[in-house]
């Protein structure tokens, strides 16, 4: 991506206000786990899966090299990386949802998603916050629709997102690479203020939307539905 549009532009805004918030203590995040692998928190949430080749770049530019300075520290096997699009129900045990609500959600998301048109991502950099270290994505406006479309339909059908939100427009996506046990070293944010200078990726194309529970790992996994855009 060379040149900023408007949209992009305010979505970086977005971003600075977002690190700020969490460095400030002002906004929620998934609290830190001896396990994160058999955490038994679950949460209520809409992603994509990238392909096995953003992935592999992913493992090899970032994961990688921070697993030799740090392995102290959770990283995402390759399978379990994605990228967010939409919560529904924020990680909670028990979970914040009955059954019923795996329903009425499918039914709400088989409405929308189809609707809307495939959208492009956009490396911006990675970012460690207190708890997580994130590689944080700018997108197409197509992002926002989808949103507030999903917004608008879970509120109707009485299922809102109950997600506390920094904004709710200028919607960025992003990547969790890893979550930490305690702070993370010296070394280790060296290295991540290092890998942004790498062009990790330029744009990668969303094309389908997965509704699913899983823990943050995204571990005890189970698909809702998965439908793709236009």
């Amino acid at each position: 991506m060379v040149k900023l549009s408007e949209h992009q532009s305010k979505q970086i805004e977005v971003i600075k206000k977002i690190e700020k918030l969490f460095h400030q203590n002002k906004i929620s995040a998934v609290q830190k786990v001896e396990n994160y692998e058999n955490d038994p928190r679950i949460c209520l949430t809409s992603v994509h899966f990238p392909t096995k080749h953003l992935t592999k770049t992913i493992l090899d530019k970032v994961i990688n090299p921070l697993q030799k300075i740090d392995d102290k520290v959770f990283y995402y096997p390759q399978e379990s990386l994605h990228l967010t699009i939409k919560n529904v129900r924020t990680i909670d045990n028990p979970p914040n949802f009955k059954p019923r609500d795996l329903v009425t959600a499918r039914q709400v998301f088989e409405k929308i998603v189809p609707k809307h048109r495939k959208f492009n991502v956009y490396y911006h950099k990675l970012v460690v916050y207190l708890n997580n270290l994130s590689l944080v994505c700018l997108t197409d406006p197509e992002l926002d629709s989808i949103f507030l479309d999903l917004d608008k339909e879970l509120n109707k059908v009485g299922l809102p997102d109950n997600k506390i939100y920094a904004n709710r427009k200028y919607i960025i996506s992003n990547i969790t690479i890893a979550r930490f046990y305690d702070s993370p070293s010296i070394k280790f944010k060296k290295a991540v203020e290092n890998i942004p200078k790498l062009n990790i990726f330029d744009d990668y194309l969303i094309d389908d939307i997965t509704l699913l529970t899983a823990n943050a790992a995204m571990k005890n996994k189970k698909i809702i539905g998965k439908w793709k855009l236009q």
